[in-house]
């Protein structure tokens, strides 16, 4: 799933505004931990956008990621470091903690110029993207040595912001995954909630019939269904208006003088 995460006035927002991308946190195997939640967020780029909705484009850019964090926690690596991404596009990482790597990626070290271009096209065609459906290349952020170092700085801050963004995230997964578990599973007691839904439902459905004086269109309105459902339901409870009624009565006498 490709998610987009609102604006906010922290680091990781400024990231996103400064350098059009993503700051992310990969744990020391070099897994992006946003994963195990089901969310994949490219740099703000058409090429990379293209680039991670392809199975085999996803798994180049995590063994990129891989290396980076490989090269990162080397004996005697600095603390912070480039590296090339496999479309030759920019990584920058920092170690966050002891274990953690805080990085972003789909940079350009350089401008992009027409033959790294025709090189990237050529990377595309080896995922098996066609490059001629592939734009935004004018929206990849050039940045030079000062601005990687710049980056590095607020890559350094994000660290705490997307551990405890991660952190509670997992929480509210764990606590969903306990509260599905503590959900009754007795058949008798789930078909009593059945049960208890159908009446509930009769009963909107018998009044709202009798306050509209059985106009399915307007009643189906103020239920925010369509008439086709509204008129399934009354079918499956066995609601029919009765031709005695005023409401009939009086819709009779309107079909007559029509």
């Amino acid at each position: 799933m490709i998610k987009r995460e609102p604006e906010a006035r922290t680091p990781t927002a400024l990231v996103r505004k400064w350098y059009k991308t993503e700051a992310a946190l990969a744990d020391p195997s070099g897994y992006v931990k946003n994963h195990d939640k089901g969310e994949v967020i490219p740099p703000h780029n058409g090429v990379c956008t293209k680039v991670l909705q392809s199975r085999e484009g996803f798994r180049r850019c995590n063994l990129s990621v891989k290396n980076l964090v490989a090269r990162l926690h080397e004996p005697g690596a600095p603390a912070r470091v480039v590296h090339s991404c496999h479309l030759g596009l920019g990584m920058v990482g920092v170690r966050a903690g002891v274990d953690d790597t805080t990085f972003c990626c789909g940079v350009a070290l350089k401008p992009i110029d027409a033959m790294q271009r025709r090189t990237m096209a050529d990377k595309l065609v080896t995922i098996g993207i066609e490059p001629s459906r592939v734009s935004g290349y004018d929206q990849i952020r050039a940045i030079d040595a000062q601005e990687q170092e710049r980056l590095s700085d607020l890559l350094s801050v994000c660290a705490e912001e997307l551990a405890t963004n991660h952190e509670t995230k997992s929480k509210m997964q764990a606590q969903a995954k306990e509260d599905s578990a503590s959900e009754p599973d007795d058949p008798d007691e789930q078909e009593s909630l059945k049960d208890q839904v159908r009446q509930f439902e009769l009963e909107l459905i018998s009044r709202g019939l009798i306050r509209t004086h059985w106009n399915r269109l307007k009643l189906a309105r103020l239920l925010g269904i369509s008439r086709t459902t509204l008129l399934a339901k009354m079918a499956e409870y066995g609601l029919r208006e009765d031709p005695q009624s005023p409401a009939a009565a009086a819709k009779l006498r309107r079909k007559k003088q029509g």
